[in-house]
């Protein structure tokens, strides 16, 4: 006899006959139309034994595939973000503002704002390889043609599965016996004729021979998105681009106004701020005389400025083979390759004047051939060798980022019965991913070739460094930096380039899981699990920005190495190579090298090799073994308990347990009251483990220094205010983050109501030990407190004892390493109901989403003040996730109405409303862009339409229309004009009314 998964394993296995009981108990699992055609295994998401829903402590919320397409024709993630239980989301609109720790572009899924990397994500049960730096899984990596249904835990699930599983977990789980072939074509674009988009997908399945099945999918999804902030009318002008002002005060409460006059930058170069600038001719001219509309502009109607979405572009070709191996035992072998590409528009590249601590100084000499007469004898007059440059680069271009995603997996596993009572599984899961995140920004060493322009004595205007250095740079355009748009194309490509990170994530692990019954209660048999699994992760992260490229592991600068690669630039000529040779050697110091070199900047700062983003490497692997046991006991009919544990084993940070409790228990046969306790863990990812050292300058307030170096005279803030050396990096010695959550809910299914379901569950997650960096000033000021004893102290490096309170033992190094030190706490209520009736001649099913958020607070360390986010908005930049709303309510409400062939679904989704800052700030109630800083509850309305046609109905066209009432999002504060969409994009949709036309089929 083949193997059989309807075998009759008693309390283990539930046939079909039940799926109606699983679809309302847990958490109402929505389906829409769907009929139980036969027989069929259903594994309840969230626990390894609980099989009927019925029975099962924890909250989970099911959506079929197919509620999920009718949502969002486009991606399966996208129809998920709908979901009031996900906050903070990274999607391809995400993208924003970029330095070297931006986060990839992706689909990251966020349950409740605590942080992609808590979400354990999976298919069919098994964990997959992280995509990035975090354990965060891009979700667009998931073959979705196959996906029979998503389960989502809404809470810890750690002792089931393992770490990461904090704030819940999201399973993609497969059809794999599924027979036949299907089709999905569709594609679409916004009403204003942008975000265009197309989809194609197929998969089939079928019987190779006699106890083989092999299931197969391919499946290309394309999105141009919004490529400018100018394609939308709302996104700029007045009322749009707007900044904050006040202190949040009573007295001075906070308000907005546009943006206007100088923030600091110009499209016109300026030679200093609020100094003259150049005209486009090249002439100086006061500031005040350049036209506002090229005053502080970050991107212009011809360069169109930071994008409002990214594009998406993902490939995924999966492969499943079943098999007998005999009578009780079926293997399978499955693999996954999967790519996907993201990109985004952000800001134009920008210069700041040199002495203020950034690498972008800009130079141009009084030998420039760009230089008019006048503004030559301007330089000449001043006594200066140069012009220090500042302004905005919309000529050069836009910097564009890009995240390349490819994602291969290969997986073979074993299961079988022993006998009724008893069976097991065994799995080998390997997974790569290999992601490439491109910055194309400005080169440091090619822009101060380029800038530096003289005339080679026959009247050719070219790159200086070609006649001091000839061979060197042979191919260097000069760039005429005087006015705006004097950029030819040649110099244009010769100063851009891509600074890359290269991140690769390879995970392997072997499972091993028993599962059985041991005896019978009064209510069924009392089933059990146990397992263990062994697990290996490695991260490898490169990249051709690494700051420390010209920096000794001490810190200290190669300046040799430095002094060969720009030899020929000017101030770095034949007599600066002995200068380096003598620093090298220690005999002379830092500063005086600068000044030999001529350079004028900071010396680590000269050494980096792009405008904004260089980013450090890391490396380093995580070995993990655990073991877990977990127990149904179904004490009577009405009363079950849910035990489990588990026992983990970190090569870093030694052993971990984890373990829940739960209850299930129906006093009255319409009422099922569940709970479950749970203690929880994320691992420390191995980026926050090993992250090479990343150094960079930036400004410092030391409160340490109190005196003059005479001794005597009292330090001011201008003598505290000093540059030191940041290092940040990995730190090796982090232990996982764990978090208790408790979860008491109830289920109600009236028997006088046929087909109506209502649940509700509370939660609570306290998450201790939570990763997080202290700021340069939060170190320095517990290290001063505490007289110098306290252990952050290490973390400054002085040149003299902490007791000399004189200049001259101000900061020189501050080392920034993540800590086990935050707190987070969540506390909320889900609300869920669904109702299905006959009316009209057709079908109707209801269903609805509430989320009340009643509590979000955060705290940095235990010295610090506990901050309650719940009903608030932080300004900021959403990809950042500094703004990340936590409305105190938001929902999602779906209608279907079904009959013969056609299907009508209306939906509705409610953003909730929430108030911008913290409790205690004051906004100005008549502020004429935001009053009272209230941010409103918008209400998004969707629409699908599908008819099924065809002798046997197995074809399906098919409409769908998002924001059918096109609302514009409200506007918050931005940091500078053109720079960002200044709305929060994680809540509100910023790309109008969309839709979307296809046809699916099957045979």
């Amino acid at each position: 006899m083949s193997y059989n998964k309807t075998s009759q394993r008693r309390g283990f296995v539930k046939h079909a006959s039940k799926l109606s009981a699983i679809a309302l108990a847990v958490s109402c699992a929505y389906t829409v139309a769907d009929e139980v055609k036969e027989v069929e295994e259903v594994v309840v998401t969230g626990s390894r034994v609980v099989t009927d829903g019925s029975q099962a402590p924890t909250p989970v919320t099911t959506m079929t595939a197919e509620a999920l397409n009718m949502a969002a024709p486009s991606n399966l993630p996208d129809a998920l973000n709908k979901l009031p239980v996900f906050a903070g989301s990274n999607n391809q609109n995400m993208g924003g503002t970029f330095n070297a720790t931006s986060e990839p572009l992706g689909n990251y899924l966020n349950l409740r704002g605590l942080d992609s990397s808590r979400v354990l994500t999976m298919l069919n049960g098994q964990r997959l390889a992280p995509t990035g730096q975090t354990n965060a899984v891009d979700s667009n990596i998931i073959p979705q043609l196959l996906v029979k249904r998503v389960d989502i835990v809404t809470g810890g699930a750690s002792a089931a599965y393992g770490s990461d599983a904090v704030s819940g977990v999201v399973n993609y789980v497969l059809d794999n016996k599924f027979e036949g072939l299907k089709v999905d074509v569709n594609g679409g674009q916004s009403s204003e004729g942008d975000n265009e988009s197309y989809k194609v997908a197929i998969a089939g399945g079928f019987e190779l021979a006699d106890g083989i099945h092999v299931i197969a999918s391919a499946e290309k999804y394309e999105n141009d998105g919004i490529p400018h902030l100018y394609d939308r009318d709302w996104a700029t002008g007045p009322g749009r681009q707007i900044a904050r002002s006040g202190s949040g005060t009573a007295a001075d409460p906070y308000t907005t106004s546009d943006f206007g006059g100088w923030i600091g930058q110009s499209v016109n170069r300026c030679i200093g701020i609020f100094q003259d600038c150049f005209d486009g001719s090249g002439n100086l001219i006061p500031f005040f005389q350049v036209p506002t509309d090229q005053q502080a502009t970050f991107g212009t109607p011809d360069s169109g400025g930071t994008s409002i979405t990214g594009t998406l572009d993902t490939e995924r070709y999966f492969a499943n083979v079943t098999f007998d191996v005999a009578d009780n035992v079926e293997g399978h072998v499955t693999g996954i390759l999967s790519k996907s590409t993201t990109t985004f528009n952000s800001t134009p590249n920008n210069t700041t004047q040199a002495g203020t601590g950034y690498n972008r100084s800009m130079r141009v000499f009084a030998d420039n051939p760009f230089l008019t007469d006048s503004s030559r004898q301007r330089l000449v007059d001043s006594g200066n060798p140069y012009f220090a440059i500042t302004g905005l680069y919309n000529d050069i271009g836009l910097v564009t980022n890009s995240t390349d995603n490819e994602y291969t997996s290969f997986q073979i596993g074993f299961k079988g019965d022993i006998n009724d009572q008893w069976s097991w599984d065994a799995t080998y899961n390997y997974g790569k991913s290999e992601q490439s995140v491109a910055f194309n920004e400005y080169k440091m060493k090619e822009v101060w070739a380029a800038m530096d322009a003289v005339d080679d004595g026959n009247g050719n205007i070219v790159c200086g460094v070609t006649l001091r250095n000839p061979g060197f740079m042979d191919d260097c355009r000069p760039l005429n930096i005087m006015g705006a748009y004097n950029f030819t194309q040649e110099a244009r490509d010769y100063v851009r380039g891509d600074s890359i990170k290269d991140i690769t994530n390879e995970m392997k692990y072997l499972n091993f899981n028993m599962m059985g019954e041991l005896m019978d209660l009064d209510g069924g048999p009392l089933s059990v699990a146990f397992g263990a699994e062994m697990r290996q992760q490695s991260l490898d992260v490169v990249s051709n920005s690494d700051p420390a490229f010209y920096t000794n592991a001490d810190a200290s600068w190669k300046a040799v190495k430095f002094v060969q690669d720009h030899m020929g630039i000017r101030g770095i000529d034949e007599s600066s190579m002995q200068a380096a040779l003598d620093y090298e050697a220690g005999l002379i110091s830092g500063p005086e090298l600068q000044a030999l070199l001529g350079t004028g900047n900071v010396p680590g700062f000269t050494a980096l090799r792009y405008s904004s983003v260089n980013q450090g490497g890391a490396k380093g692997d995580q070995s993990i073994t655990e073991f877990y046991a977990e127990a149904n006991m179904p004490f009577t009919d009405t009363f079950s308990a849910n035990l489990a544990a588990r026992s983990t084993n970190y090569k870093t940070s030694g052993d971990v347990v984890t373990w829940k409790a739960g209850i299930s228990w129906s006093p009255i046969e319409s009422v099922r009251i569940r709970a479950t306790q749970s203690r929880d863990i994320a691992a420390p990812t191995l980026s926050l483990l090993y992250a090479a050292p990343n150094p960079s300058f930036g400004q410092y307030i030391d409160s340490h220094i109190k005196l003059l170096n005479d001794g005597v005279t009292p330090a001011t803030i201008d003598d505290q205010t000093i540059v030191p050396l940041y290092v940040s990096s990995g730190n090796p010695g982090l232990k996982p983050e764990s978090s208790d959550t408790t979860t008491v809910g109830i289920v109600f299914q009236p028997e006088s109501i046929e087909g109506l379901t209502l649940s509700a569950d509370w939660y609570s997650i306290e998450i201790q030990d939570a990763f997080g960096n202290l700021s340069p000033g939060s170190i320095g000021d517990q290290c001063e407190q505490s007289g110098g004893t306290a252990s952050v102290c290490q973390y400054i490096i002085r040149p003299l004892p902490f007791s000399n309170t004189t200049v001259a033992n101000g900061a020189t190094q501050i080392n920034m390493v993540p800590f086990n030190l935050a707190m987070l706490t969540a506390e909320g209520i889900d609300f869920e109901a669904s109702y299905s009736f006959d009316a009209m001649g057709g079908t109707v099913d209801l269903r609805g989403f509430l989320n009340h958020s009643i509590s979000f607070t955060t705290q940095q360390t235990a010295a610090d003040a506990v901050i309650e986010r719940a009903g608030y908005t932080i300004p900021g930049s959403p990809s950042s996730g500094n703004s990340l709303a936590l409305p105190e309510w938001k929902g999602m409400f779906m209608q279907t109405y079904s009959t013969g062939g056609l299907s009508v679904m209306l939906s509705e989704r409610f953003t909730g409303k929430s108030k911008l800052g913290l409790p205690g700030q004051v906004w100005d109630e008549n502020d004429a862009n935001i009053p009272g800083g209230n941010l409103p509850n918008e209400m998004y309305v969707d629409l699908n339409v599908s008819y099924r046609f065809g002798s046997e109905e197995n074809y399906q066209a098919y409409f769908n229309a998002q924001n059918i009432t096109d609302v514009t999002p409200p506007a918050t504060p931005g940091l500078a004009p053109n720079l960002t969409v200044t709305t929060d994009k994680m809540t509100y949709d910023v790309i109008g009314t969309t839709y979307t036309v296809g046809v699916r089929a099957t045979f």
